[in-house]
């Protein structure tokens, strides 16, 4: 599959030849990923224009990703710490489990053709998403009580269909795994808003002048939140 590189991002594409279109049309969805429209000029001429309409592209996949993804496929794309992965999908009968591998530029999952494969992969992705979280979270959990001086008991991660997160009565901590596919300004703002339920059990006004003493701006981030839905 043809790519291009836009600044850090490597954007991965599909051709589709419309010889009769005067111009070129880009598009950009879940299935498809990103898709090059128009008479065939070579991976040189396409990988320009891909580059020319970087930001429009790297803009649209992210507001894509946002969206639940029914199925995953080869060119879908997948978050991870506030961006989005391309995804190669080869199936091979040799796989016994499903091995999923990430470069930095994408995803690659090997998985058997046969049985359920779509609840096979998820699972895989489900299980990355859980490494990834003990090790990236963990170290920042730790700096952030450094910072404010709140401590809890335990974490635990888990998933969550509901919430990013949750504090005991006993300061037990409960972190939704898939907070690794947040921005780190978005994980923090996270963090701290359970560490600050250490202190106090509630929303009330009292919750909410802890968490700005931390997160002047959090109303802006809550808000970044809030865009985010739980995949």
């Amino acid at each position: 599959m043809p790519k291009a590189q836009y600044g850090n991002t490597t954007i991965y594409y599909s051709l589709e030849e419309a010889p009769g279109l005067e111009r070129h049309y880009l598009s950009v969805d879940n299935k498809k990923g990103v898709v090059l429209k128009g008479k065939n000029i070579g991976e040189i001429e396409s990988a320009k224009l891909i580059v020319q309409k970087g930001k429009w592209i790297t803009e649209k996949l992210e507001v894509v990703s946002i969206n639940k993804q029914d199925v995953i496929v080869t060119g879908s794309r997948m978050p991870y710490l506030g961006k989005t992965f391309y995804v190669e999908v080869v199936y091979s009968e040799s796989v016994v489990k499903p091995i999923l591998t990430f470069t930095y530029a994408k995803f690659l999952i090997y998985i058997h053709p046969e049985g359920d494969v779509q609840a096979d992969i998820l699972k895989a992705f489900d299980e990355f998403y859980k490494i990834k979280a003990r090790e990236k979270i963990l170290p920042r959990l730790s700096a952030l009580c450094r910072r404010t001086l709140l401590i809890y008991e335990t974490v635990q991660f888990r998933k969550m269909t509901s919430r990013w997160g949750s504090c005991s009565h006993k300061n037990n901590l409960t972190i939704n795994f898939d907070i690794v596919k947040l921005p780190f300004a978005l994980i923090d703002y996270i963090l701290i808003h359970e560490l600050c339920h250490t202190k106090v059990k509630n929303h009330s006004n009292v919750f909410w002048r802890e968490v700005r003493k931390y997160l002047p701006d959090y109303k802006t981030l809550d808000h970044k939140l809030s865009n985010w839905k739980f995949l």
